[in-house]
């Protein structure tokens, strides 16, 4: 199936919502309706081609998403299964999951190659809870792009043996881990990033930091990029971090590794293989 949306710029072009009235205003008067607040089970979208309209005045706002910010119905998408799709530029985000439980995003392909703020792969909001993001491939990007942004309340989430060729300018990341617990990054590929790769950067508040993390087995490289200050791995508002077995191939202008003492506490780093092209390459602050 082929979905190319030029009409519904400011729409999802699937919508996954709860049966409430913040999630679903515009179905009749609410003096009608008796909303139950259910929500979706079982769903699988695959195989599928979103692409961008015409890419200027049509471009397609976000390819799977949702309206509601329902704090009553934290859980409303079970068993949600993202696979094997094909995704082109949106003008805000690819992939928003809300309340997403036993969910799964693999093997699908994101290509991002337009200058567009505000612009996300996958960005989770609220309430989602062990979800995994496997064997997807990021390609491309500039400006605002980060593949796995986190702003709200999520326990619960396996990136794993995904491959990230991405290129951007700003101070967005690959992957941005901010109030999560219980979080594994493990064997993925990062390539080409001119900034952070892997941010774990919870909020100034200790019950919002990123909390429990393993980072195992992955592959940074940053041959080649000049972007001075940066870091692969960049640790503040975080504690219980663990750092194993990773390689870190880098650049006279890159931080393989980036600690701020002053915010990040419990950090276990250890067994990590470290290339570096120029002498001068920073291991760990």
């Amino acid at each position: 199936q082929v979905i190319n949306d030029s009409i519904a710029s400011s729409f999802e072009t699937i919508q996954l919502e709860s049966a409430t009235r913040d999630g679903q205003p515009y179905l009749t008067d609410e003096n009608s309706v008796s909303y139950d607040n259910g929500g979706n089970f079982g769903i699988t979208i695959e195989d599928c081609e979103f692409n961008e309209g015409d890419g200027v005045n049509n471009r397609m706002y976000c390819a799977i998403g949702h309206h509601s910010d329902d704090d009553n119905n934290h859980y409303m998408n079970d068993n949600i299964r993202i696979l094997r799709n094909k995704f082109g530029n949106v003008f805000y985000s690819i992939i928003c999951p809300l309340g997403f439980k036993n969910s799964v995003i693999s093997d699908n392909e994101f290509t991002l190659t337009n200058e567009v703020n505000e612009l996300y792969a996958i960005r989770f909001r609220y309430y989602n809870t062990n979800v995994s993001v496997e064997r997807n491939k990021f390609v491309g990007g500039y400006a605002n792009i980060t593949s796995v942004n986190v702003v709200s309340v999520n326990e619960g989430l396996v990136i794993r043996d995904n491959d990230f060729t991405t290129e951007f300018n700003t101070n967005e990341a690959n992957i941005l881990i901010k109030n999560w617990k219980n979080v594994v990054i493990e064997g993925n590929t990062f390539k080409k990033a001119k900034q952070r790769n892997l941010s774990l950067n919870g909020y100034n508040n200790n019950a919002d930091y990123a909390h429990t993390i393993l980072v195992k087995g992955n592959n940074f490289d940053s041959t080649n990029v000049t972007a001075s200050g940066a870091q692969n791995i960049y640790v503040n508002y975080a504690k219980y971090v663990t750092v194993v077995d990773n390689q870190l191939t880098n650049n006279n202008d890159f931080t393989s590794v980036y600690v701020n003492p002053s915010n990040a506490s419990n950090f276990a780093f250890s067994n990590n293989n470290f290339i570096t092209s120029n002498a001068g390459s920073k291991l760990l602050d």
